[in-house]
């Protein structure tokens, strides 16, 4: 009641965070009265919850800069939560920090019914997910995937405030790369290891380190191999 009254005497149009963080508590309060209800059953049951894109800008903190928000090509629009419940996940609680993109929710969800996506899919058609399983499964699993890509393609957004934006991205273990085309043409190339909230573009500063240059080219090839010219 304290904190309703609290928010209550916010305007949610210079105060966002709180009400955002009201809503995160009722979306799980709500999710626990679903589990309630499915019962004895939840013990069959898979659960997988995840992010869409990210915290709005308007609602971040600290160190997650405003324009690194959501419906931004930086981790804190793309990197998101992802969590996996259920009889597949052997040793439940802990952490994979492997790779992984939410086209794999496709695959995972056939692999755990025991469906094979080459029996479902129109002939000629071709997919990008890839079972999560062996990561529930094993916490010794291999990564599946070396690069995860996320694009932003013009004329999505809003339109009529000079809001036209298209850029790519691609990411391996260590480095991720960024090619924006609007409204400007830009080309950033982060350290996530050293700089996991992208604070320093390397293209802008002296690649004197081999493995940069190395890391730039490389996932410059790989992107034009993804894209194919497109």
């Amino acid at each position: 009641h304290t904190q309703d009254a609290q928010i209550g005497a916010l305007d949610p149009r210079y105060f966002p965070r709180p009400f955002y963080l009201a809503m995160l508590e009722a979306v799980d309060t709500e999710m626990g009265r679903l589990f309630a209800g499915i019962g004895a059953d939840l013990a069959n049951t898979h659960v997988i919850v995840l992010g869409d894109n990210g915290t709005p800008r308007e609602a971040s903190i600290s160190p997650f800069e405003p324009n690194h928000a959501k419906l931004s090509p930086y981790e804190g629009g793309l990197n998101v939560a992802m969590l996996i419940a259920g009889p597949s996940v052997n040793a439940p609680g802990r952490e994979v920090d492997a790779q992984v993109n939410v086209t794999d929710v496709f695959g995972t969800v056939l692999d755990m019914a025991g469906a094979r996506i080459q029996g479902l899919l129109p002939a000629g058609y071709t997919h990008d997910s890839i079972s999560l399983v062996p990561y529930l499964e094993s916490p010794q699993a291999t990564p599946r995937r070396s690069h995860v890509y996320a694009d932003w393609f013009a004329p999505n957004g809003p339109q009529g405030i000079g809001d036209v934006r298209a850029h790519r991205m691609l990411r391996g273990e260590r480095y991720k790369l960024i090619e924006t085309y609007a409204p400007v043409r830009t080309t950033e190339l982060y350290d996530l290891l050293q700089d996991p909230f992208e604070e320093s573009n390397l293209v802008l500063g002296p690649l004197v380190a081999l493995s940069h240059l190395d890391a730039l080219a490389s996932l410059q090839e790989r992107l034009a191999e993804l894209v194919g010219g497109h």
